[in-house]
C-alpha cells in the first residue's frame, strides 16, 4: 500500500553541494561546460522531488547521479595534472 507524498523529502539543496557544483562549471575539458552546474543540480533536485518514486528508487537514482559526478570531477583533476605535468617539462 502506497501513501500519496508520504515517500516525498522535503530536504532543502544544501549549500556544500551548491559549492561542489559550482566548482565544477571550471572548464578544462570538453566534457564540462557551463552549463554542468544547473544540469547537476536540475537532476539532484529532480530526483530528490520525485513524488513517484521510493525512498530506494531515490537513493539508486542519487549513487548513479553521484558516480556520473565524480568520474567528471575526476577527468578534471587528471586532466589537470596532465596539463601541470605538460607545463612543468616545458619550462
Amino acid at each position: 500500500m502506497k501513501m500519496m507524498n508520504s515517500n516525498k523529502p522535503s530536504i532543502p539543496a544544501p549549500t556544500v553541494l551548491q559549492k561542489l557544483i559550482s566548482t565544477t562549471s571550471v572548464r578544462v575539458d570538453n566534457s564540462l561546460s557551463k552549463q554542468e552546474p544547473t544540469r547537476i543540480y536540475r537532476t539532484f533536485h529532480s530526483i530528490l522531488y520525485s513524488s513517484r518514486k521510493s525512498y530506494h528508487q531515490i537513493l539508486q537514482s542519487l549513487v548513479k547521479e553521484i558516480h556520473v559526478l565524480t568520474s567528471s570531477i575526476a577527468r578534471l583533476l587528471v586532466t589537470i595534472q596532465f596539463q601541470s605535468l605538460l607545463s612543468s617539462n616545458i619550462q
